[in-house]
């Protein structure tokens, strides 16, 4: 792994000359945010990110105020929200960061678009390589170059194009926006200009979304500290490839660069980022949904991160908004992903009287999903039941008007209860048990109810 020498006035002044941190006061309830067991292989801020068949990819990146690499890593995602342990791939032919939204992935092709390099400075170098099935990368290749050296801009893929503009060249912030074809064989076509930004700024998230391209917060003052922005701008894109005009839409509650954006289903999450030019770190988190016209909903305040970020990434993933690495006085190797705050469902549970003698097949479980959702809204498939440190999972189920039956296998929970002798001695005990499951928007849920159970 290459490790190089960055000299990075502006990203050292947001550390070294932090004045103000705003404290992690508790937002909405709605999500919890949890620490994932495995950290990222190094601290990092800067890099870039990427979800593709599962896996997870981190590329490049800062590992400390001035060292770039080019270390290339990739982790599985479980069933249960974490990340697994990370696996060292192909890394890259040089060394980049300030590429937090410059990876993208069309197809099985993993692109790195410009970024600064720790040697040269900001580079128009576009380089990109095959995925293996196993998650390895096959080996990078450079193709078609920028029409100019980037860095802190946005790239997104849409219909086969990758779409590329703002950001710096190291001179000041620009306006440009390019796009290129991608070819069969992964390379690209020559790029085109399109239509310009509001405005020359940089450091803003991006994220695409039914043909339009969305770009959240930045900055655009050149030199100090800069001046964050609270906009967020949308443009179609065209049959041609082409991009129609910018049009502003719901701004962010208060101004932010260097911020995490991520997509899941038609709603926008934003974690962190920082405030210029009073330099101050941020810790809160919104959710706005994408109305079918385009604009932007209003902004919903979440549960705040653990800790104030900057300069990291963020994506979704089945239902869980991630943060990866980033900025907080000093390089991070954490990575928080979120979990729906559970929600309560009504549990009914037959029989009420459960005889260990007895021969019955099944345990049925009615389901009266939690307030402002359907049976329709559950996902039979989660429905699991819980006693202590038992767990069964539904055997089949069907909606019943208003209510979610499932099933559950009676013999296998009557030889829990054997092995396990609860009751300790007794004829009979009272025993509660546990409903958990999905809802269809991820959000858990979960209820009980207690039965008696005959011994003797």
């Amino acid at each position: 792994m290459k490790r190089v020498l960055l000299s990075m006035m502006s990203l050292a002044f947001s550390i070294l000359m932090l004045s103000m941190t705003v404290p992690n006061m508790a937002g909405s309830v709605g999500i919890v945010w949890l620490t994932n067991p495995t950290p990222l292989p190094d601290i990092n801020g800067g890099h870039g990110s990427v979800l593709y068949n599962n896996r997870i990819y981190i590329i490049g990146g800062h590992v400390g105020p001035y060292l770039v690499v080019n270390a290339v890593h990739f982790a599985e995602m479980l069933e249960d929200g974490s990340i697994a342990s990370w696996t060292p791939t192909t890394p890259l032919p040089e060394p980049r960061s300030y590429i937090r939204y410059g990876v993208v992935i069309w197809n099985n092709y993993l692109y790195v678009v410009g970024g600064h390099d720790g040697i040269s400075g900001e580079r128009n170098t576009v380089f990109y390589t095959e995925i293996n099935s196993d998650g390895s990368l096959k080996g990078w290749v450079t193709t078609t170059s920028l029409p100019w050296n980037r860095r802190d801009h946005f790239a997104v893929v849409w219909n086969g194009r990758i779409y590329v503009g703002g950001g710096t060249d190291g001179y000041g912030w620009n306006d440009n926006v390019a796009y290129a074809e991608i070819n069969p064989d992964g390379s690209l076509g020559s790029w085109s200009s399109t239509t310009s930004l509001p405005l020359a700024y940089g450091a803003m998230s991006a994220i695409v979304y039914n043909g339009r391209i969305y770009l959240i917060g930045g900055t655009s003052t050149w030199g100090g500290p800069g001046l964050s922005h609270s906009e967020v701008y949308y443009a179609s894109v065209n049959a041609d490839g082409t991009i129609g005009s910018w049009t502003a839409t719901t701004p962010l509650p208060d101004r932010r660069e260097l911020l995490g954006v991520a997509l899941m289903d038609d709603a926008i999450f934003v974690t962190g980022g920082m405030k210029t030019p009073e330099i101050t770190f941020h810790d809160e988190a919104y959710k706005a949904e994408i109305n079918p016209d385009g604009t932007v909903g209003s902004w919903q305040e979440l549960q705040n991160l653990p800790e104030p970020r900057e300069f990291h990434t963020s994506f979704a993933y089945k239902g869980r908004v991630y943060v990866i690495g980033g900025v907080y006085y000093e390089y991070k190797d954490t990575i928080y992903y979120s979990v729906s705050a559970t929600t309560q469902a009504t549990i009914d549970i037959d029989p009420n009287t459960l005889n260990l003698k007895s021969n019955g097949q099944w345990i049925t479980v009615y389901i009266s999903p939690p307030e402002g959702y359907s049976a329709e809204d559950i996902k039979i498939a989660t429905v699991g039941l819980r006693c202590n440190g038992f767990i069964l999972t539904a055997d089949w189920g069907e909606i019943q008007g208003s209510v979610l039956m499932v099933k559950f296998d009676r013999t296998a929970l009557i030889n829990y209860l054997h092995e396990t002798d609860l009751g300790e001695g007794a004829k009979s005990f009272e025993l509660t048990l546990t409903i958990t499951g999905d809802l269809l928007d991820w959000t858990p849920f979960e209820g009980s109810d207690t039965i008696t159970v005959l011994k003797k």
